[in-house]
């Protein structure tokens, strides 16, 4: 199993300069800065490429790893893990891969937009994030918007299961609209019993083949403090040929 940590500085980057990335310019030769609309005065580029020229994580990302690392038995083939930076397309093709962060950090999920029932959006304030359900029928709710009421920040993440680039084995994208709801969305694949309330959701009988699926959870942060994930719902998913 190979885990593809997030490219924080990547997120940074965009908070900094204000805009949105084309996953297409992370791909490319050119620094990711050049995407933004705009001019860039001499002093920001500079800013820019010192962001660019490290190789952060977050504290959330390193949890979830962690997590896996925990249940990973030692007849288990090792884990390998990869920054955002270093995975390559021809490594989606051939390995059972766990994606951590949405496509703002980690622009790999990008590759699977087309299967993916969730849609990230992010605001020009901090923590001004939401999530759309493109998959909600009428009358259910489309939209779940990172909310504060006082000291409390509702946040929302996504579990999606899925068949690798080449149909060789499984992805799994834990993404969140913040760092502790992909922590969230972690905690929930990672824990027995909030692994068992997802099976459940999705109907499982413990015979066939886990089916693909992509459940949505909510978590509430005071400070650091993460209240234990709640798993609002989940639904299996028909992807062609599987």
């Amino acid at each position: 199993m190979d885990v593809v940590v997030a490219d924080s500085n990547l997120s940074l980057l965009q908070d900094l300069g204000r805009f949105e990335f084309s996953p297409g310019d992370y791909f490319g030769t050119k620094p990711v800065w050049r995407a933004m609309s705009g001019s860039v005065n001499e002093q920001d580029r500079k800013v820019f490429d010192l962001v660019m020229s490290r190789r952060y994580t977050s504290i959330s990302d390193l949890r979830v790893l962690h997590r896996f690392s925990m249940i990973s038995g030692a007849s288990t083939r090792r884990m390998d893990v990869y920054f955002a930076r270093d995975c390559s397309p021809e490594g989606l093709k051939l390995s059972n891969i766990v994606f951590v962060g949405s496509r703002r950090s980690n622009p790999w999920v990008a590759l699977f937009d087309q299967q993916l029932g969730f849609s990230f959006e992010w605001g020009q304030e901090l923590n001004s994030s939401a999530i759309v359900d493109r998959r909600a029928a009428d009358g259910e709710r489309k939209r779940y918007s990172t909310e504060k009421r006082g000291e409390v920040i509702d946040a929302y993440g996504t579990i999606t299961f899925l068949p690798n680039l080449a149909g060789t084995g499984q992805v799994l994208i834990l993404s969140g609209s913040g760092p502790h709801a992909t922590e969230s969305a972690g905690e929930v694949v990672t824990d027995p019993q909030l692994f068992s309330q997802l099976l459940r959701r999705l109907k499982w009988d413990g015979q066939s083949a886990l089916p693909y699926f992509e459940a949505m959870i909510q978590t509430s942060v005071i400070g650091a403090t993460m209240r234990r994930p709640e798993i609002l719902f989940a639904r299996k998913l028909q992807i062609p040929g599987h």
